[in-house]
């Protein structure tokens, strides 16, 4: 089966094969083939994220907006990825730590800012690089937020160069790259929500976490917000379109992000699997599933979290829903075929079962019904999809495909 049904019906599905092979006389086998191309082409078992709380469905853009969205949000940030004790900081500011450098050939100016934050129990700070195309008008960018070594992957000297950051083909196409390094932020590890952001808003010596509180991906994805304040102020950007871009982890990251900040124009989810972009009701025994991520990463998340391990078909809202945040804007989700653990399929499903919410905007959504071949994007809509050769990893591929989406959609005016 594609769709995981919950407990009480996998017990009522034993039984009603019974009764089909004794019907139709058939083998159990037989059976079990026809009910589970049903189950595959069926998405019954999944929550219709436009019911209305007091009955009906939500049919205009203004029911979801007003009645079922901030339902679906508050339930994500209660139980998976934590409520932030802070929006825009009280104490913010942007200091450029290096002179502007003329960089890529004569073809960007690079610039290096810090970003420095804080409340009421301290001040932290962290930096992000910025590489702009000399163009007559502001340019449109991407905004990574990187979870690899960053030397390696993110180098502002551009010594190193790698795919995960692929700056001089994004400056060739007329797309600004911003980049900053997720544990600047917040250290990845288990006790790393008592320091970095975590340690400026809230008291970090109780005991406890909130069972609602924010966790790490959460952080990471506001200091995407914060340099979202930084691209505002700076003349030579199109503020207006600005995508969020991250890897796995990173990918996560990305869609919280775009959903906790409108003004992202797009999310672009890479590979992010589990409490990302997979659906949680996919049956793919080879997929990390909610169990092993909160046993292994429970900072990433909301303490409350935990209450789902081992009821992945049960859980309120499955990740459709959390991608049907993002809509009216873009959502651009990548695909790896040699990463079952990411669960592409299940990618894939998430992705077309929530494009029913771009058509309450009456904008059409996922363009495909059926998973597509390797290397055939779709993107014909406001949700597109990618399911590409190659490895967990981020890659031009996939840069191009998001460049490739963004232009269709626009962003690069002549």
């Amino acid at each position: 089966m594609l769709f995981r049904p919950p407990r009480a019906v996998e017990i009522w599905y034993n039984d009603a094969m019974e009764n089909i092979c004794k019907k139709l006389d058939i083998t159990f086998c037989a059976a079990l083939a026809v009910c589970a191309a049903a189950f595959a082409r069926s998405p019954e078992c999944v929550p219709d994220f436009l019911a209305m709380p007091g009955g009906g469905r939500a049919a205009t853009a203004a029911d979801w907006e007003k009645s079922v969205k901030p339902v679906v949000k508050k339930f994500f940030l209660s139980q998976v990825y934590g409520t932030r004790p802070v929006a825009r900081p009280p104490h913010l500011s942007f200091t450029a730590v290096w002179p502007d450098r003329d960089m890529v050939d004569g073809k960007a100016v690079r610039k290096r800012i810090r970003c420095e934050y804080g409340g009421k129990h301290g001040t932290n700070s962290f930096f992000f690089t910025v590489f702009i195309p000399k163009s007559v008008k502001p340019s449109p960018a991407f905004v990574l937020i990187c979870n690899r070594k960053a030397a390696d992957n993110i180098d502002p000297e551009r010594r190193i160069k790698s795919e995960f950051w692929p700056v001089e083909e994004m400056i060739a196409r007329g797309y600004a790259a911003i980049a900053f390094h997720n544990e600047e932020v917040a250290p990845d590890w288990n006790t790393g929500n008592t320091t970095g952001a975590f340690a400026c808003f809230e008291n970090v010596q109780r005991p406890y976490r909130s069972k609602e509180g924010w966790g790490t991906l959460s952080a990471w994805a506001w200091a995407a917000s914060r340099v979202m304040d930084w691209i505002e102020t700076e003349p030579l950007l199109d503020a207006k379109h600005v995508g969020v871009v991250g890897h796995s982890r990173g990918g996560k990251t990305a869609l919280i992000a775009g959903v906790e900040d409108e003004r992202f124009a797009m999310a672009c989810s890479n590979c992010s699997g589990c409490s990302g972009a997979k659906l949680n009701r996919a049956d793919l025994p080879d997929s990390e599933h909610i169990m092993q991520i909160v046993r292994t990463f429970p900072y990433w998340f909301a303490p409350n979290y935990v209450a789902w391990v081992n009821r992945d078909a049960e859980i309120t809202y499955d990740q459709n829903a959390w991608l049907a945040l993002m809509a009216p804007r873009l959502v651009a989700v990548t695909s790896a075929s040699a990463d079952g653990w990411a669960g592409q399929r299940g990618e894939f499903e998430a992705a077309r079962l929530a494009s029913p919410a771009w058509e309450l905007y009456g904008k059409k959504g996922l363009s495909g019904q059926q998973f597509p071949a390797v290397n055939d994007p779709l993107m014909e809509g406001s949700v597109a999809y990618h399911y590409r050769e190659g490895k967990h990893t981020l890659c031009l591929k996939d840069w191009n495909f998001y460049m490739d989406f963004a232009d269709r959609n626009g962003w690069r005016r002549p």
